[in-house]
């Protein structure tokens, strides 16, 4: 995966590839499909930095959610990142997920970075979210 997404260059580390989960490391985030999903939104991301106490951004939920937890000399962040998936479930279910994605922003040369979650509104088959002041959307077709 490293060398396919020329991930080196960008100064990203893959710190774990397994089977079970998978996730590389930008900063001081961890980003990845972990091997942990929660029934509600934000849960997933607040057990996970339970656990490991580090900034989270979760694939594989199909839920937005964020969570923040302060220690007594830091804070930590964790985001569930959605899903840009079609509309057709399996089945014909109606699952609890919402759709959108997640954005991060170096700032100070890179050193840090703000994370921004988007949420996609969907009305029929219309879709739009506004993003860094610029509204993007695609009409009911």
């Amino acid at each position: 995966m490293e060398e396919l997404l020329d991930l080196a260059s960008y100064n990203i580390e893959v710190v774990n590839e397994s089977r079970i989960e998978n996730f590389v490391k930008v900063r001081d985030w961890y980003i990845g499909h972990f091997n942990r999903v929660s029934k509600h939104s934000a849960y997933t991301v607040k057990n996970i930095m339970t656990d490991r106490g580090v900034n989270i951004i979760q694939a594989h939920v199909h839920r937005l959610g964020m969570h923040a937890l302060t220690y007594l000399d830091r804070t930590i962040l964790g985001y569930e990142g959605g899903c840009l998936c079609g509309d057709s479930t399996p089945g014909g279910c109606n699952p609890n997920w919402q759709s959108g994605f997640i954005v991060m922003e170096p700032y100070d040369n890179g050193l840090r970075c703000s994370v921004f979650q988007v949420f996609i509104n969907k009305v029929g088959k219309a879709r739009s979210f506004i993003f860094n002041g610029k509204r993007f959307s695609k009409k009911e077709a």
